[in-house]
């Protein structure tokens, strides 16, 4: 900032702003402008579309989610979302199955729903939205690791699709189920979620446990509340 001595210029000249200040004239440049490229362009449309779809998901399958306040965690998602679409416009966005960036996603921040479900879970999914995930026989007290004294467990799981650069609700369906943690052996099942096509959808399979102890409470510990986007794809 320069101050005006021996002139009381006001206006514009150039790049040079001339004003009065309190009882001070002086003279500013102005900032200059940024140009942006088509890659500056793309990349801050796809840091609005990651936000909105990252909400819209967020609301779809929050009955499985232990924490949808979380700031943070709604941060990361669309973080997450925004550095899968990277310098993609949407045009160019391929179909594409098992996204890697979005199925090493944690809602609960360091827990793994693997980590604690130890059964895998096979999923497959059809373009006309249908989603069939497939449990294992397993016995509960084996293959979950659960904290002292659970004696139930719930599974939770969502399948939720969203069209990138709407402000459309994301379709999704939810299922939970109880497990009797000492039970000698739970009986392999099938799960069907329908969603709509997924034609130019993002479409994302959250799994979630929780733990009830003896004492009738939840456990509430961060470390027994995983929450997993376990696959993720895009028609």
């Amino acid at each position: 900032m320069a101050v005006q001595l021996s002139s009381f210029v006001k206006g514009r000249v150039g790049n040079l702003v001339m004003y009065q200040l309190g009882n001070t004239y002086v003279t500013r440049s102005c900032p200059a402008k940024v140009h942006k490229t088509i890659n500056m362009q793309t990349c801050s449309s796809n840091f609005g579309v990651a936000s909105k779809a990252g909400k819209l998901l967020r609301q779809a399958i929050a009955p499985v989610l232990p924490n949808i306040t979380d700031t943070n965690m709604q941060r990361r998602l669309s973080g997450c979302i925004n550095k899968w679409l990277g310098k993609q416009t949407l045009s160019e966005i391929l179909p594409q199955q098992n996204i890697p960036v979005l199925e090493a996603f944690n809602f609960t921040e360091g827990s793994f729903f693997y980590e604690r479900f130890k059964p895998k879970l096979q999923i497959n999914i059809s373009p006309d939205g249908k989603v069939i995930i497939n449990i294992p026989a397993f016995v509960p007290a084996l293959q979950i690791a659960a904290p002292a004294h659970t004696v139930f467990v719930e599974l939770c799981l969502a399948a939720a699709a969203c069209a990138l650069g709407t402000s459309d609700a994301a379709a999704s369906q939810i299922f939970k189920k109880q497990i009797l943690y000492n039970r000698a052996l739970q009986a392999a099942e099938t799960v069907e979620l329908n969603l709509s096509s997924l034609q130019q959808k993002l479409v994302m399979v959250v799994a979630s446990i929780n733990f009830t102890l003896a004492d009738g409470s939840k456990e509430m510990r961060p470390a027994f509340l995983p929450a997993s986007i376990i696959r993720a794809d895009y028609y």
